[in-house]
């Protein structure tokens, strides 16, 4: 409409100047009506015009929004294409997680042929147990093995684990330390109860303790069952109710139904605890509903022997830890030179959070009490501590600079 009234404003200036005055309002009016004329049919042109362009703009729309498809498709194949060993593991890790298992396997493959460790090793778990892919221990065995070479701690700990079933001992321990020794924690509790046992070594509870304490320091479940478990049966340390049960009940804090199974067992039997039926099947049962088949035996035959009623309702257990007065109960020990204690009732306790453990367990290695001296350690548990606001903790950790 605008152009219109450029071009119709423009010819009425024109003839103004062209025509006379007497014969201006005649050919004013023949004017007009031809302008009229010309202004619908320079309406309609313009108007086919607008339709034409609104038409090819809405073409060009479609075809703009397939172009940016098919440019979104490549990108995307670009950026596959371009993907890091790391980066296509990772992908792998999140299809397998989802139970995506052609998809894992399809990620875990790219990142295999790009020498990728991690990827290796997960290939070998899929042929392993025959995720998507027909089950092959000699395919997962050449995956764990190159996954080995490259230092990669579960390809070392999976390859150790093949060892051991294959019954080849020594060299399953020695694949398995490997791992441990690079800090890989299920490596840790597997090594110490290769010692604790004497499967492919010499037994020795102290390397046992040594390596339990390393993977519970990680905040493994399984190193403070196995704690509570030297403590209870005096492996490697004084046999001590009080310990077992704290490092016991840690785990099961960390809900591990072993945990809930052995307080039951200790319950049951009044042994470090007053005997309690009832505080035992509640523990049994709980074990059992974490698929702890130990804990329904143990439950079942409470019903059978009478001790808890066919109709028993089974309470949530109580797991009390009072991490502050673990803590103290922490220095008492320490007090009377009984590390062993501290160092039980600090742990729990700076597992559970607590600052002030944290810095005293920090002590015990910068002083070398009842642990081998480690001013690395010492650093680590300081600066947790400091980290949670403990003055304490932040003054020993200047000085250890």
């Amino acid at each position: 409409m605008k152009r219109s009234n450029k071009i119709h404003n423009a010819f009425s200036d024109k003839l103004i100047r062209l025509i006379v005055p007497l014969l201006s309002l005649l050919l004013l009016a023949g004017c007009s009506a031809a302008q009229g004329e010309q202004t619908v049919e320079a309406q309609s042109e313009e108007t086919q015009t607008v339709e034409a362009q609104t038409e090819e703009a809405q073409n060009g729309d479609i075809q703009t929004d397939e172009t940016q498809t098919e440019e979104i498709r490549t990108d995307e194949a670009q950026t596959e294409e371009t993907l890091t060993g790391d980066e296509l593991y990772e992908k792998g890790r999140e299809a397998d997680t989802a139970e995506d298992y052609k998809t894992a396997y399809e990620y875990y493959s790219r990142a295999a042929e790009l020498g990728n460790a991690a990827g290796i090793n997960a290939l070998g778990a899929l042929y392993y147990s025959g995720l998507y892919v027909e089950q092959s221990r000699e395919k997962a065995r050449e995956c764990f093995e190159a996954a080995a070479k490259q230092d990669n701690v579960k390809g070392l700990y999976n390859l150790g684990l093949l060892y051991d079933e294959d019954g080849e001992y020594e060299k399953a321990f020695e694949n398995i330390k490997r791992s441990a020794d690079l800090g890989y924690d299920e490596g840790q509790v597997r090594t110490g109860y290769m010692y604790e046992y004497g499967r492919g070594v010499e037994k020795d509870y102290d390397k046992a303790l040594e390596y339990y304490r390393k993977s519970a320091e990680q905040g493994s479940y399984f190193g403070f069952y196995n704690l509570g478990i030297l403590s209870l049966d005096g492996h490697g340390l004084k046999q001590s109710y009080e310990n077992g049960i704290n490092y016991m009940t840690q785990s099961a804090l960390m809900d591990y139904d072993g945990g809930f199974q052995v307080l039951g067992e200790l319950y049951r039997d009044g042994e470090g605890v007053e005997k309690d039926n009832n505080k035992a099947a509640d523990f049994f049962n709980k074990a059992a509903e974490m698929g702890n088949e130990e804990g329904k035996k143990c439950y079942d035959e409470m019903v059978s022997d009478g001790r808890i009623p066919k109709d028993y309702k089974p309470s949530e257990p109580s797991l009390n830890m009072d991490y502050d007065k673990l803590c103290d109960r922490g220095l008492e020990a320490a007090g009377k030179e009984d590390y062993e204690t501290a160092y039980a009732c600090f742990l729990c306790a700076a597992e559970g959070g607590n600052a002030k453990a944290q810095y005293e367990l920090g002590d015990l290695y910068a002083n070398g009490s009842g642990v081998e001296k480690s001013s690395e350690k010492a650093e680590e548990y300081y600066k947790a501590a400091a980290d949670k606001g403990d003055e304490d903790a932040r003054k020993a950790l200047e000085a250890l600079k």
